[in-house]
């Protein structure tokens, strides 16, 4: 059981947000939740003998003076969220009321909930598998429609779903397979070696399908990191204010002016990039720009893009060793800037450079389009209906999918069938840790103490 936790008590907290608001909601979840919320809420019905899934409409009394008129939701076990009795109050929003609720609730013995501890006890009590409850992290936290249908999938139960369905043909192939060692010495065939190669092929294909949704549910959930880099004074912080459409980085003909990296966020089409302006490269004796160019230099190698960013005063030579190349599993992209400048038009740029103006903002709108094209057209945009939204789960689907390949292998070189049923029973295990069939306290206290109070 995760660190805190006691599944004995009756917890409460807010389910919504703190703060001014025209509602609030007070989540109460425990063996004692009706006898609690009893004896402080009037109405023609009491809670305890309400039917449920109903709304009673009623006055919170305590000590005889009146807290808040509300709405009391009733969800009785074993169909609530969290499979155990639970009322929700719904009152009057802001700080004041919605903690003065709180505070009765505890005071008549209920304990405040730790962060994720509703969630926590929705999967111990069988309601939601511990892949579903990664999912309603990820619905929370989408900041996008692709990122939030993807969540959803989740929760609806639809990796789960999978998971049982692979490990149910795993079950059933070491079955097969032990079956087949149990009559082995009576010279007794119950399975080919070509049909257990058959079924390994298949579900190993099924699970790198699986595994090859991580890169884009990545990209959908965590966005793209874009560097803009470039000398001093080539217009890497008007870039920046061109994208964001606000004036957010100085700009200043000074040399040297970012000393800092500034980093803001673009949603592009349903992709959030976070552009990261960088200090100017150049040779300096200041203390602070080169701590500044430094970081430039190590925001770089952890970027997904890189805009090499130049102005039409630079000489550029795509055949010069300096130019940009894609290296590193990063996607360059070459802009010119100033383009507003030119009284002619001047050849010698590169055909792949992007001319733009961040005074005039001509060009900018083919930059975001490149950017939205170089990252599209590398990840499925098809809604697939399995899709692995953590690294916890890729790491063991990973790891299912290694324990997979070496009992083909063994299968391939003839190897003892005690080999193969190993490697299929380790492949079993990591895909039930997925749904939490089998995880330590670490992992759950990891999941569940990421989640928000009240949730």
């Amino acid at each position: 059981m995760p660190i805190g936790y006691n599944r004995d008590d009756t917890i409460v907290a807010l389910a919504t947000a703190a703060g001014s608001a025209p509602l609030a909601v007070i989540r109460l979840s425990g063996k004692k939740a009706f006898t609690v919320i009893d004896t402080i809420f009037f109405s023609k019905k009491k809670v305890s003998e309400a039917e449920t899934h109903t709304i009673l409409f009623g006055k919170i009394i305590h000590l005889s003076v009146v807290v808040d008129e509300v709405l009391v939701s009733v969800f009785k076990n074993p169909t609530s969220f969290t499979g155990e009795d639970v009322v929700e109050i719904s009152c009057h929003g802001g700080s004041v009321v919605s903690q003065e609720i709180i505070s009765i609730l505890l005071s008549l013995g209920s304990s405040y909930a730790l962060p994720g501890e509703f969630t926590y006890r929705a999967f111990l009590n069988g309601k939601i598998d511990l892949s579903q409850a990664e999912s309603i992290s990820d619905l929370i936290n989408a900041n996008n429609s692709i990122s939030k249908k993807r969540a959803l999938q989740g929760l609806l139960g639809e990796i789960g779903n999978k998971i049982a369905s692979l490990r149910s043909d795993l079950l059933n192939m070491l079955s097969l397979i032990e079956l087949a060692l149990d009559f082995s010495e009576e010279g007794i065939s119950i399975v080919s070696q070509t049909t257990i190669k058959s079924k390994l092929e298949l579900i190993i294909a099924d699970i790198n399908s699986i595994i090859s949704s991580y890169s884009t549910s990545k990209i959908y959930r965590d966005g793209v990191k874009v560097v803009i880099t470039g000398k001093t004074n080539v217009g890497k912080s008007s870039l920046l204010n061109a994208l964001l459409q606000e004036s957010r980085a100085i700009v200043s003909d000074i040399h040297g002016t970012t000393r800092d990296t500034i980093e803001e966020s673009v949603n592009i089409k349903g992709i959030i990039f976070t552009f990261v302006d960088t200090a100017g490269i150049r040779d300096t004796d200041d203390v602070l720009e080169l701590e500044g160019i430094s970081r430039s230099i190590k925001h770089k190698k952890s970027s997904d893009i890189i805009i090499h960013m130049y102005d039409v005063y630079d000489k550029i030579d795509a055949s010069d060793s300096s130019f940009p190349t894609i290296n590193n599993g990063n996607t360059d992209i070459v802009v010119i800037n100033k383009i507003d400048l030119l009284t002619a038009q001047v050849l010698g740029f590169p055909h792949t450079a992007i001319c733009l103006s961040c005074k005039t903002l001509e060009g900018i709108n083919k930059l975001t389009d490149t950017l939205y094209n170089t990252v599209s057209s590398k990840i499925d945009l098809s809604e697939s209906s399995i899709v692995v939204q953590s690294k916890r789960q890729i790491e063991l689907f990973n790891n299912c999918n290694i324990h997979l390949n070496n009992s083909l292998t063994s299968l391939i070189e003839n190897k003892p069938n005690e080999l193969i049923a190993i490697d299929i029973r380790i492949a079993i295990t990591s895909l039930g840790e997925i749904i939490g069939e089998t995880t330590n306290d670490d992992i759950l206290n990891n999941i569940f103490g990421s989640f928000c109070i009240g949730k």
